[in-house]
């Protein structure tokens, strides 16, 4: 697993840190993963939406 670090603003930390906190996610990390699987689903989800509309 590769390791990559980003910076956040305070406020964005301190939610972080609370989701993590109220035991929605074991750490920072698992948060993180979470959102870019999801981001991936998402995108996954709009390019099968787009290729199902008929072509113009």
């Amino acid at each position: 697993m590769q390791t990559v670090n980003i910076s956040l603003p305070d406020p964005l930390k301190q939610f972080v840190d609370g989701q993590v906190a109220q035991g929605r996610y074991s750490s920072a990390s698992d948060y993180v993963r979470e959102l870019i699987r999801a981001d991936e689903k998402r995108n996954a989800e709009e390019t099968l939406e787009a290729a199902s509309q008929p072509q113009r």
